[in-house]
């Protein structure tokens, strides 16, 4: 039998001491995943080949396997194989960071894609829902077309909100943050949550009293618990539990170092997790459970956006998402949002004020889109206004220089053709500097300013949009200059 020889550095590497490794081959180290590439590999050498940067993982005696990397060579006696000599190097940090990176290279590429996506699905939607309204108030209550026009309505909707999953994604949703107690939003949810969890799933609390406040959207964070207890249920083939659980926690330089890889700021956090029974995650999907539109359930089952929804909303809201799954063991997914610092326990929430909607004044609208540009222009008409439409930039710079002082205000898509929605401000800015702007698109205020489409501090509507909601906000933009022109 053949001897295997290490030095001392591979006894600390495994865990093996010399005695023990001596009366060991070095594939009972290596990892059933790996064994038949080193066969392989071994048999190559045997034949006189030198092999460099063979990866292997092995198996220590205690811990989590390592890889490792190294060259391979064999010394020949007589013309047959004297001594397999191999060189090592411990490797698992750089492939842990490697693998990093590639996933923050897929979700960035992802989210490219998302943003695309639900631009294009945006302006297409601002058309079917603002004109099935318009449509549906032309009925007659007893209108038995009604039914119909509400049900495209409804398809509309959801289209639209298949958008905001996917700008929750790319972590460019508008956030109304305000101070939460979260053992509080967890319990105005609980009714929900069993209904939701069905008769064969039992929902146990584990909150703690010292949880503490976090400082988040209200409806972002219901809709993280939301996505992560129907994901729990769809992990569980029959009966079941699934837990929520709550608790105060510190990251601080000793958690960090036991979650090596974990971008997250030290400092004091809200713990809010979600386990389950179910049937727990191979590493190969665990690896791709946060990518929009994957999922393991079956066509017609799921969007595969519910996990990608929850990792976006969380990053957006300065936090981390830490998953921990075995197959046929269950899955744990712990969320951690910043706690809310003492000064701002006393901050109110949100204000919500009706504003009206009607006017005279004479609006500008520029869209290269026609359904917009109508949908918009017919809202603006409705209520009272005079409005003068434009498909590009260009056009509506000739208007405005042809007829100075008739426009109070104007509303520019961000991405047109010949003359782009930032450049057209400029424009306007130098020919008539008191001339109000509204831009809108269906991308994000965010992704717009960081992909240098408009000035961060710009008036913005996002698509899609109702007429009423563009009516308010075109309102409220006219008052304030109002407001601000009235002597002192």
């Amino acid at each position: 039998m053949a001897r295997s020889y290490v030095n001392h550095a591979w006894q600390q590497g495994t865990g093996y001491a010399e005695a023990e490794i001596g009366r060991m081959q070095v594939l009972d180290l290596v990892h059933p995943d790996s064994r038949a590439y080193y066969t392989q590999v071994l048999e190559r050498v045997l034949k006189g080949e030198r092999l460099d940067h063979v990866e292997l993982v092995f198996v220590p005696k205690t811990g989590a396997p390592i890889t490792v990397e190294g060259n391979l060579s064999c010394t020949f006696k007589d013309g047959q194989p004297s001594v397999v000599r191999g060189i090592y190097r411990d490797v698992t940090e750089r492939k842990r960071v490697e693998e990093q990176l590639r996933r923050a290279a897929r979700m960035q590429a992802a989210g490219k894609l998302a943003g695309g996506v639900a631009h294009e699905v945006n302006n297409m939607m601002t058309g079917v829902i603002g004109f099935s309204e318009f449509l549906l108030r032309s009925l007659e209550d007893g209108d038995p077309r009604r039914s119909d026009v509400e049900e495209v309505i409804k398809a509309g909707t959801r289209a639209a909100d298949v958008t905001r999953q996917l700008l929750a994604f790319t972590r460019q949703q508008f956030l109304q943050p305000e101070v939460l107690e979260v053992n509080a939003v967890v319990n105005d949810m609980v009714k929900m949550l069993r209904r939701s969890l069905g008769e064969d799933h039992v929902l146990e609390l584990q909150l703690s009293p010292d949880a503490g406040q976090l400082r988040a959207d209200r409806g972002q964070l219901e809709q993280v618990l939301i996505n992560l207890v129907l994901n729990a249920r769809d992990a569980i083939p029959r009966h079941g539990r699934v837990s929520i659980q709550t608790a105060p926690a510190v990251w601080d330089e000793v958690y960090a170092q036991r979650h090596g890889g974990v971008d997250l700021p030290l400092g004091s956090y809200v713990m809010l997790a979600v386990s389950d029974t179910g049937s727990g995650m191979e590493p190969e999907v665990q690896a791709r459970i946060f990518e929009p539109f994957f999922t393991t359930k079956a066509i017609g089952q799921g969007t595969g956006l519910g996990l990608s929804t929850v990792y976006g909303i969380v990053k957006q809201s300065g936090g981390y998402v830490w998953v921990y799954s075995e197959p046929g063991e269950g899955s744990v997914f712990k969320i951690y949002l910043p706690a809310a610092q003492p000064e701002q326990s006393g901050q109110s929430t949100r204000e919500q004020r009706e504003a009206p909607v009607g006017g005279s004044e004479s609006i500008l609208v520029i869209e290269d889109e026609d359904v917009v540009r109508h949908l918009a222009s017919r809202g603006l008409t409705d209520q009272g206004y005079s409005v003068v439409q434009a498909r590009n930039g260009v056009q509506a710079l000739q208007y405005i220089e042809q007829h100075p002082g008739t426009i109070d205000l104007v509303i520019s898509d961000v991405v047109m053709p010949e003359m782009g929605g930032r450049e057209l401000g400029r424009a306007l800015a130098r020919v008539e500097p008191t001339l109000l702007v509204l831009f809108m698109s269906g991308y994000t205020g965010e992704d717009v300013v960081q992909r240098g489409l408009l000035d961060p501090d710009a008036p913005f509507q996002q698509k899609p949009f109702t007429p009423a909601g563009l009516a308010t906000k075109v309102r409220a933009m006219l008052d304030q200059q109002h407001q601000s022109r009235r002597p002192a």
